[in-house]
């Protein structure tokens, strides 16, 4: 640990160096090894890793059943933000420092919403193509397709987008 808090103290020092350029990639490394090994400043400043933060658990959602798609997003956010999620009956609960918590659950909140937008918004545009196709079979005079199952479609539209949601977030960590 204190070579890597070494080298973080290594990287400010050249960060403030007068070359613009290499003053950015020092900074932009130091972040980059803080964040890998969630370091703060003033645990470089100590000298060591605070021990000392609380760990914090947030428990998310309300019914007593599991929505696994939210649970496919809240689980790769917690794994990219040093937290620890799993299912208590139909509730997630989200453990980590309170900082990455509080990350973890604003971008819980802001992806899921984000998901169901793109679902209702997608289905609305299928719906209207749907229409529009029943009006153009209308004029061959020909028997179309049955309506599809909205509901159906839209679940598995979520399902989809929020598993390669899940996998984007851990190619990235």
């Amino acid at each position: 640990m204190q070579e890597i808090i070494d080298r973080i103290t290594k990287l400010l020092a050249l960060a403030t160096s007068a070359n613009e350029y290499e003053a950015s990639a020092a900074a932009a490394k130091a972040q980059e090894i803080l964040t890998e090994h969630n370091l703060r400043l003033e645990d470089i400043e100590t000298g060591q890793k605070s021990p000392a933060l609380p760990i914090e658990q947030i428990t998310i959602g309300s019914n007593n059943r599991k929505v696994y798609w939210r649970g496919f997003i809240a689980n790769a956010i917690a794994n990219a933000n040093f937290c620890k999620m799993w299912w208590m009956g139909g509730r997630m609960v989200v453990a980590g420092r309170r900082h990455n918590v509080a990350i973890a659950l604003s971008l819980y909140d802001y992806l899921t919403k984000t998901v169901e937008r793109l679902a209702a918004e997608e289905v609305k545009a299928r719906k209207q193509a749907w229409h529009s196709y029943l009006s153009q079979v209308k004029v061959i005079g020909i028997e179309p397709f049955p309506q599809p199952n909205w509901r159906r479609w839209k679940s598995s539209f979520i399902t989809g987008c929020s598993g390669r949601l899940g996998e984007r977030i851990e190619e990235q960590t």
